[in-house]
């Protein structure tokens, strides 16, 4: 039986692996910076998270206070359902913030099968620490909202949780 020859292991020149690495260095980097040039970072230092206190009536009726944390440029879903028909949800609510200058502008939707609105929008426009109130007429209730909108990196936000830290321990004793 002939004997198959060894085979023979070609080693690259350390010269083409260090070009090669050098192109995909620079591969990295200008995907990173055309990523922040179109408001896209491949990490997250340009997100800013965001809270959200709600108050929302239909009528004269209060509805839900939810207090929501997202991050600006995600969006942030919420949704709730009847306890004794966890299938069927009370409330669907979306919220979108965009960096806008110092403001936030805020893309607001809100669905309420139970009391048969349709999905209602609105755009807003908050900065931080002010609360709006708005009129949802779209569906057979009217829907009034209340947002307060602050960022979580804040004295103000702190002072709000402490508030709320206090008022449970009075409501506790």
């Amino acid at each position: 039986m002939p004997m198959m020859p060894e085979p023979h292991l070609h080693k690259p020149p350390v010269l083409a692996v260090l070009i090669l690495a050098a192109v995909a260095a620079a591969a990295i980097v200008l995907t990173a910076g055309a990523l922040r040039r179109n408001g896209q970072s491949g990490r997250n230092d340009d997100l800013e998270k965001l809270f959200f206190a709600l108050r929302i009536e239909a009528g004269q009726q209060l509805v839900a206070r939810p207090n929501l944390i997202g991050e600006t440029g995600r969006r942030l879903t919420m949704q709730l359902v009847d306890p004794e028909h966890p299938d069927k949800t009370r409330l669907s609510l979306e919220i979108l913030p965009e960096k806008s200058g110092a403001a936030y502008d805020i893309r607001f939707g809100l669905t309420m099968p139970s009391i048969g609105a349709e999905p209602q929008t609105a755009m807003l426009n908050l900065a931080h620490g002010e609360e709006k109130k708005f009129l949802l007429s779209g569906g057979r209730v009217p829907l009034t909202v209340t947002l307060l909108l602050m960022r979580v990196d804040s004295p103000e936000f702190d002072a709000w949780r402490e508030l709320v830290r206090r008022e449970q321990a009075a409501m506790a004793t």
